[in-house]
């Protein structure tokens, strides 16, 4: 910087001619005078042209090259986000997203705009006349700048249009370059001010078209404050929609925490969630992801994506990415996972940073910018502190560095915030991610991954587990934050105070094998503790579910002693690693003491005479350890939190890896032109997980049964649990399965669900299914809200007429009467208040109403009386019931509604004894006798129920009672 001492504002046009000895087009022609001009009796410093144009003026238009990056991947991602979200929005026929209307303000910004680059075209037409007609020797620079400048307002209109489109506010580069332009702007109209009101209005038209920049640009800058999209629905987040400013300063939270002040925040008063922060899209994302990493296409995922899809949706997607060069002969599922196995299992850190890398890069950008700028604070302090010793130089200096420690402070709290709500908000969408995968991966897993998993360890995955990875993420810069800021801290400290910080860095380090041992001991006790929280989980998890048994037989103290016990052992982990994480937190926060005690006196031993602490070094050295207090504090928090989320993802990923149900076990069409509703042929399943290999030649088969295994060997489960079965069930059959106890019934309806592991053999489903289990089960929600079972919050309207006649057929009215708020009688927890009758009726309802082509029955008549029995029969599942179009496969033991049925199906010992009519069965001697033996343990079950009743009515205490009340 050349400084020169000039009291007048060099003219615009008036440089000598000495300069221009050599050709105009000679990079010393470019500029033609100093950069500062500088007089010791001058408030400030004068800024020439030549620091203007050349330099301050190409600060805004750089700073949009540089972004151009950031600019061209934020709108193609806004775009596809917008696509997204718009689909989504006609699904659930919610209109929120379209073209923002063009007001009033942005009609002006265009206008500005187009004003802005008028007056730069003119001087740059104006400059290039005089260079190239009039021979004028004019600096480059006056032709470079406006060049550059109609540049840059061209990409700004191009932007601020493009993001108009798409409904949202201009982003940051774009604000930033308008204040680039309003700030560096202002030097030259002061001086333009001076200048063309001081001399004559030769240049009156160069004079207006220099003018105007500036005003106009301030008036972009604070139009560009504000926001003029609208934000559509009333309670849908403004934080998309308002300006980048109102953005970073978050005001647009204002108006929730005024409500909040006045009185309690209630649901309604809550923003919704942004697009981008749905479970649904992040955890779709999230399977492409995983797919991609896991068998190297994004093509294959069309699995994991189904699971949020409906039916018609999975089809489409698994025949989208088939064509004429597919081949005919896929690997089957089993194949797949049986490479898949082999291969390392995708981890899932890198799904995550995979996901969210973008996010994380700019919160590492955020954070780098404020650390750089904390350090600045000392540096400044310093020359602060210096100023008011040397009372040589300029007023203006002391005002410079004042307004720049503050602007320093500001700046580096403004990113600081930015950043921690960029890696919160990354932390809800990962805790929002790895809930929905727990989620999904316990509806599909396989029945030998589900064995010995209990409902208690999936809630520690998604409570605790899943927790920590929200929790330490906010901390994880901190990996590469605290080493750098304690880096650049000890670099300065040592420009202060020389080799005296080698006393404080040789301490520092002497405490990195410390934390190592800290992490290691703390990792295996963390370890421990959470088998230990699983197993008294999964302990309490069984005495609460038994707690009836527990009751009746007195079990409560020995079953307390058994908890007490594992919750002590998990006590004394917690107590051991509590104690040893705090004498390390101890250890790393009094370190910054330590190593100022240290470096203070060895900067004061090493050489009384010179070393001495004056104000700026005692000052400048005071800042600066303390701030190493904050990183040394940060970074044994983070020791902590990382050695749990360590173990954390160990838990999830091997609780991800688990084997699922085989999609491929079960043939699903919704096709209505087969004249079967299910085919099985000769089919066998099992639910163990030990396996054999399959000999290749397969000997064992029936002959023309060999194409139903499919590869050279195949894993199997020996013995069967069902075997060899052969089913063709036609469309509206009534179907009854029968059988002894344990001969396969349930599980006959669990294979033809997919849930148990198909060995071989081919199954075939064709139209929806609806299924009621043999324990029934009902949600924490009304009783009416449990028979639809659908998503009433999102204003679906339910079939009034429908839902009629199926609370008559399931005989549910006179339940209604009793029931305090009819059928919206809010069901307690596992149904306490409903009988368990009541609740086999509430789940046939729930399949009956949502009308499937094939309803699997399991033993739903065994849970009620004979009179309510027929009744459901009748109307509910028989031949002129409300289900008498469909299929329905009915697993019962009373054999009182066998004549009444189309087919019926024998089982005995895993397979199929036979299957036919009523009187097709009672004519074959093996299933007659089965079923006179079964009829006669009927009758038997049911005298010996009567003998029950009576023995309990004529009890002491009840026929006491029931004395009292008959005399009464």
């Amino acid at each position: 910087m050349s400084l020169t001492s000039d009291n007048s504002f060099n003219n615009e046009y008036d440089y000598s001619d000495d300069i221009y000895e050599e050709s105009m087009w000679s990079t010393t022609s470019f500029c033609a005078d100093p950069l500062l001009t500088y007089s010791p009796n001058s408030t400030f410093p004068s800024i020439s042209n030549c620091l203007q144009h050349a330099i301050l003026d190409q600060l805004a238009p750089l700073l949009l090259l540089i972004s151009l990056p950031i600019l061209w991947i934020t709108l193609s991602n806004a775009k596809i986000e917008y696509k997204a979200t718009k689909e989504e929005e006609e699904e659930e026929e919610i209109q929120e997203f379209g073209r923002a209307p063009h007001s009033e303000i942005e009609l002006i910004k265009k206008v500005l705009i187009a004003v802005l680059a008028g007056s730069r075209l003119f001087l740059f037409v104006i400059a290039s006349y005089e260079l190239l007609w009039q021979n004028k020797p004019i600096p480059l620079v006056e032709l470079f700048y406006p060049l550059t400048h109609l540049i840059t307002l061209a990409f700004l209109f191009y932007f601020t249009e493009q993001f108009l489109r798409l409904s949202l506010a201009p982003p940051g580069p774009i604000f930033c370059v308008w204040l680039f332009f309003v700030l560096t702007g202002l030097p030259e109209f002061f001086n333009l001010i001076n200048y063309c009101f001081r001399n004559e209005f030769y240049f009156l038209s160069t004079c207006i078209a220099k003018l105007v920049w500036w005003p106009l640009c301030l008036f972009q800058f604070i139009l560009n404050c504000f926001s003029t999209i609208p934000t559509g629905h009333s309670n849908q987040s403004p934080e998309e929609k308002v300006s980048f400013l109102n953005n970073q300063l978050f005001i647009w939270f204002d108006p929730l925490v005024k409500i909040g002040h006045r009185r309690p925040i209630v649901e309604k008063d809550v923003f919704r969630l942004l697009p981008e922060m749905g479970a649904k899209r992040l955890f779709r994302r999230w399977c492409k992801e995983r797919a991609k990493q896991q068998i190297g296409k994004s093509g294959d995922f069309h699995y994991s994506t189904s699971q949020l899809n409906g039916p018609s949706k999975q089809s489409k997607e698994n025949t989208q990415n088939y064509n004429e060069r597919t081949p005919l002969l896929l690997p089957t599922y089993k194949e797949k996972q049986q490479k898949l196995k082999n291969k390392k299992p995708p981890s899932i850190i890198n799904c995550l940073w995979s996901l969210f890398r973008w996010e994380i890069i700019g919160a590492m950008i955020a954070k780098l910018f404020s650390d750089l700028l904390q350090i600045t604070t000392p540096l400044l302090l310093g020359q602060l502190i210096s100023f008011t010793e040397d009372l040589s130089l300029p007023n203006w200096w002391g005002f410079l560095l004042a307004g720049g420690l503050f602007l320093a402070s500001e700046m580096r709290s403004l990113l600081q915030n930015n950043y921690f709500n960029m890696m919160n908000s990354v932390g809800c969408k990962v805790q929002s991610v790895l809930t929905s995968a727990v989620y999904a991966k316990t509806l599909r897993l396989s029945s030998s991954a589900r064995h010995g998993r209990t409902s208690g360890e999936i809630v520690n995955l998604m409570a605790i587990d899943v927790d920590r990875f929200y929790q330490v993420i906010p901390l994880l810069q901190q990996i590469w934050s605290s080493p750098l800021q304690v880096v650049l801290s000890l670099f300065v400290l040592y420009q202060v105070m020389g080799w005296s910080v080698i006393g404080g860095v040789l301490f520092m380090i002497a405490l990195i094998p410390c934390n190592l041992c800290v992490v290691r001991r703390t990792k295996i006790w963390q370890m421990e503790q959470m088998t230990l929280k699983d197993s008294r989980l999964r302990m309490l998890n069984e005495v609460l579910t038994g707690i009836r048994a527990v009751k009746l037989y007195a079990w409560e103290v020995p079953m307390k002693q058994v908890i007490d016990q594992i919750r002590e052992h998990e006590v004394k982990l917690i107590r051991k690693a509590a104690l040893l994480r705090t004498c390390s937190d101890v250890l790393n926060l009094t370190s910054p003491y330590f190593v100022s005690i240290i470096t203070f006196a060895l900067y004061i031993f090493s050489d009384p005479v010179h070393n001495i602490l004056t104000p700026e070094v005692a000052f400048v050295s005071l800042t600066l350890f303390s701030q190493l207090r904050i990183p040394m504090m940060v970074l044994a928090e983070l020791i902590g939190q990382l050695v749990q989320t360590a173990v954390s993802n160990r838990r999830l990923k091997h609780f991800l890896v688990a084997g699922e149900i085989d999609p491929e076990a079960v043939e699903r069409d919704l096709d209505p032109q087969y004249e079967r509703a299910i085919d099985v042929e000769f089919a066998s399943f099992d639910w163990k997980t030990k396996t054999k290999k399959l000999v290749k030649t397969h000997s064992h088969l029936p002959p023309g049964h060999q194409h139903l295994i499919r590869g050279s060997t195949t894993n199997i489960c020996i013995p069967y649990s069902l075997n060899n079965l052969e089913l063709h069930l036609r469309r509206g059959l009534l179907v009854a399965v029968v059988g002894r106890v344990g001969a396969g019934k349930t599980s006959l309806l669990h294979a033809l669900l997919g849930e148990m592991n198909k060995v071989y053999g081919f199954v075939g489903l064709r139209g929806r299914v609806a299924y009621v289990p043999q324990q029934p089960w009902v949600l924490n929600r009304t009783v009416r809200e449990n028979i639809l079972f659908s998503n009433l919050d999102d204003g679906e309207k339910p079939n009034e007429e429908l839902y009629a006649r199926v609370v008559d057929a399931c005989a549910l009215k006179s339940d209604f009467t009793v029931l305090p708020e009819g059928d919206q009688t809010e069901i307690g927890e596992r149904g306490i208040n409903l009988s368990g009758g009541q609740k086999a009726r509430v789940n046939l309802a729930r399949a009956l109403y949502h009308q499937a082509d094939i309803y699997l029955l399991d033993d739903v008549l065994s849970a009620v009386d004979a009179i309510v029995g027929r009744h459901l029969f009748d109307l509910a599942i028989g031949p002129e019931s409300l289900t008498k179009g469909s299929t329905r496969v009915l697993v019962t033991h009373s054999l009182a509604y066998l004549a009444e049925t189309d087919w019926i199906v024998v089982m005995e010992d895993g397979q199929i004894l036979g299957q036919g009519t009523y009187e097709e069965l009672l004519n074959e001697p093996k299933t007659a006798q089965l079923i006179a033996h079964l009829e006669e343990k009927e009758k038997e079950n049911e005298k010996e129920d009567e003998k029950e009743g009576l023995k309990i009515f004529f009890s002491k205490k009840y026929f006491k009672i029931f004395r009292r009340t008959t005399r009464k």
